[in-house]
């Protein structure tokens, strides 16, 4: 009702019937000072007092609304609604959040069913020209299959209507169809994608939320700080990150929203217009593999693949082991409850990444009653990590084939039958090596692997058998059944030493030999997925059974070659020195490409290639796209080098002309964006490495030790670092050290 009929209604009513008008109908855009003004003026002519309502003070917005009744909400009824019976029902799509609990597409289908008067039906649709769905490997299939099944028991049950409705094909034909099936005139899906193609329609409206609780933050929202230096550690790990994220311009994760107590949910089987399809039928595992049923070991493995499994996993994990989780995680021999193994539940959407963080920042745990993320750290930061991840993946789309360091797709990498012979014995789990054969055994078994196992096995693939990283990329994305193609990317760049991080704080202590064996002491794992060493005694023969009299191998019945095979390699360290070779051999290239460049002479710095290795620092560098950056179109970043990489190039490069030398690190100081900053904030000019002649004379410009710019190697803490891994394993040195600690991106399966 306008304003105007509202004023020549209450000017012509009678006295007592102004405050019903006042209180029944008001104009949005009118102030409660012109409603007054109106009201008295009428009643000053009526002579009657003016009513107390209409000249009380506004409303302070502070205030809270006062709660209604959600029954009666729900059936209120607008008398000048008309849309018809056949148009009340709501479409909801389901995508990668298989869950009921703070899932916003399905809240805000609920909330439009209740008030149409309408049902929500729940459509799922499966695409192989999906990208996300394309992409799953056979493992993680599996788990969708029984998740989906999961889910629609679960809809049934709850709300007692339909379950998930099945497509095959294109999400957006899907929602498409069940519209027309229904007469639904709203629907909701997820946030948009590339794939979201079908034909254009006006017959309902389609709703796509951008914040569909797969994430914590909006990954466009946040920006690094390059300005900042190194002073957070560098481009690409945690820390900056982190920091990032707590910008005020990032939007912070909002409290998770149970699952609607009321719903009606509508099944589709037998509409007109829509094609029924159970859930076998989608196509999602082969039929191949149907029929040789690999996956039985995995279902016999996890067994509950419901979002009821993950939030009871998860409960049992906040109160009794996240506790111990700083001193246990790190071991694979233990307890499974050691590590949550809650990550392939988070990778389908199952557990609301939401819902995890406010339960650790906000839950009191422990006998101390103090929140998780004070429990652990290690955990808390693990949600980080994740979104670093993806984060990583969207502003670097080609993760998974084109290496971060672009100079290292030039890697030399072991080829042939030579190369493929080492890469099945891999996949396997019969390199010779227990260390890596017991992790990859248990892959192929349950789908999952501890996470020193993982990086023990992309280390050898890498810089022992030096095959290239992407094969094994490929191989963990077809075999783990948390397999998340951006977690996936990152870690294997990182291993292959391409990526932002190389593992600086695992230099030489992910062998394959076992020498370093703190995940499993006494190779408890070994005995169990690789039984053919069993009999051997606990520890170092398990690891080392090649070192074993043949007494020993004799009484535990071991035959090197016929029960156990023997070692792919035997010299392992002359293996990795190849490696490290073939990577100084790139980075020199590089910088004789420059050199080059600059002896032309053709053209200004702007038209030339960037130079992507400092030849003063000899640190890697990196072109950062600018939406990744604040304030910065594309950025050269310097990246975090390994120590042994520079000094190898160090002796590469010494007979290369000193001038030509000079002038690149001239146009190093004038592109790279993040240069080292002084105590004072102001930026310097990069120095050399400290030197025993030089050190003296350079310790009392050295920047504080928080800083993880590796212009200043700490050596003091590396060594720590490496005495903290004899003594804990990988998961304590990365909480000892926090020199490193920041900087390591060793996440790849909790939670």
């Amino acid at each position: 009702m306008s304003w105007s009929l509202y004023r020549n209604r209450a000017l012509t009513s009678p006295p007592h019937l102004l405050p019903i008008f006042h209180s029944y109908v008001r104009h949005p855009q009118a102030s409660e000072s012109a409603r007054a003004r109106v009201m008295t003026a009428r009643a000053s002519t009526l002579d009657v007092p003016t009513p107390r309502v209409l000249v009380a003070a506004p409303r302070p917005r502070s205030r809270a609304r006062r709660p209604r009744d959600a029954n009666a909400r729900a059936n209120r009824r607008d008398v000048n609604d008309t849309v018809p019976e056949t148009g009340r029902d709501v479409v909801a799509l389901f995508r990668d959040e298989l869950r009921l609990d703070d899932n916003d597409v399905f809240a805000a289908a609920v909330r439009a069913a209740r008030r149409s008067g309408g049902r929500v039906a729940c459509v799922y649709a499966w695409d192989e020209d999906d990208d996300g769905q394309k992409a799953l490997g056979g493992a993680a299939r599996a788990w969708v299959r029984e998740a989906l099944d999961a889910l629609d028991a679960s809809i049934r049950e709850r709300y007692g209507g339909g379950g998930l409705q099945y497509y095959r094909g294109n999400a957006a034909d899907a929602v498409k169809r069940a519209c027309e099936a229904t007469g639904a005139r709203r629907a909701f899906a997820p946030r948009r994608r590339s794939a979201d193609r079908g034909e254009a329609t006006t017959s309902y409206e389609m709703t796509y939320l951008p914040d569909d609780g797969s994430f914590l933050f909006n990954h466009d929202e946040v920006k690094i700080d390059v300005a900042r230096g190194n002073e957070d550690g560098y481009f690409g790990t945690l820390m900056p990150f982190v920091r990032a994220t707590e910008a005020r311009r990032v939007t912070k994760p909002r409290k998770p929203k149970p699952a609607p107590d009321e719903a009606t949910t509508i099944d589709l089987a037998g509409k007109d217009g829509w094609t029924h399809r159970a859930l076998d039928d989608l196509g999602i595992v082969s039929r191949r593999d149907a029929r040789v049923d690999w996956a039985k070991s995995v279902r016999e493995e996890w067994r509950d693949f419901s979002e009821r499994g993950a939030l009871e996993r998860w409960e049992l994990f906040l109160t009794t082991s996240l506790v111990d989780y700083e001193r246990a995680h790190g071991r694979a021999d233990v307890d499974p409850s050691s590590v949550s193994r809650l990550s392939p539940y988070v990778r389908f959407g199952q557990i609301s990444p939401r819902r995890m963080y406010h339960d650790l920042a906000t839950r009191p745990l422990g006998k101390d009653g103090v929140p998780g993320r004070e429990l652990s750290k290690t955990f808390w930061r693990r949600l980080y990590r994740r979104e670093l991840a993806h984060w990583q993946l969207r502003h670097f789309p080609n993760l998974l084939g084109r290496s971060i360091r672009a100079h290292y797709d030039g890697r030399p990498w072991r080829e042939g039958d030579e190369a493929d012979e080492a890469f099945h014995r891999w996949c396997r789990g019969e390199t010779g090596f227990p260390a890596v054969d017991a992790g990859m055994r248990r892959l192929c078994a349950t789908g999952w692997m501890h996470q020193t196992e993982r990086m023990i096995a992309a280390t050898f693939l890498v810089d022992y058998a030096r095959v290239h990283w992407s094969r094994g990329a490929n191989w963990f994305n077809d075999t783990l059944v948390d397999a998340d193609v951006a977690i996936n990317s990152m870690m294997w760049q990182n291993a292959g030493k391409s990526g932002f991080d190389q593992w600086e704080v695992f230099a030489g202590e992910l062998t394959p030999d076992g020498s370093m064996r703190a995940h499993d002491p006494d190779g408890a794992c070994i005995a169990r997925w690789i039984p053919e060493l069993a009999a051997l005694p606990a520890g170092r023969l398990r690891y080392q059974p090649w070192t074993a009299s043949a007494e020993t191998l004799e009484r535990a019945r071991v035959v090197l070659g016929e029960t156990y095979p023997r070692r792919l390699y035997v010299d392992i360290d002359a293996e990795r020195d190849v490696a490290t070779s073939d990577i100084t051999s790139v980075r020199g290239a590089e910088l004789a490409r420059a050199a080059r460049c600059e002896m032309d002479d053709e053209g200004d710095d702007a038209s030339r290639p960037p130079l992507l290795v400092d030849p003063t620092t000899r640190d890697d560098l990196i072109l950062v796209p600018a939406s990744a950056t604040l304030g910065n179109a594309d950025a050269l970043i310097r990246a975090s080098t390994r120590r042994e990489y520079k000094k190898s190039l160090r002796r590469a490069i010494a007979d290369v002309d000193a001038d030509d030398l000079r002038r690149l690190a001239a146009r190093v100081d004038a592109t790279v964006v993040d240069r080292p900053k002084r105590r004072d904030g102001t930026t310097t000019k990069t120095t050399e490495t400290p030197t025993k002649k030089n050190r003296k004379s350079t310790k009392s410009r050295r920047r504080p030790r928080s800083s993880t710019d590796a212009i200043v190697f700490d050596r003091a803490a590396a060594r720590a670092s490496r005495r903290a891994f004899r003594r804990g394993g990988v998961d304590r040195a990365l909480r000892d050290a926090d020199t490193w600690d920041d900087d390591d991106d060793g996440f790849w399966s909790d939670p």
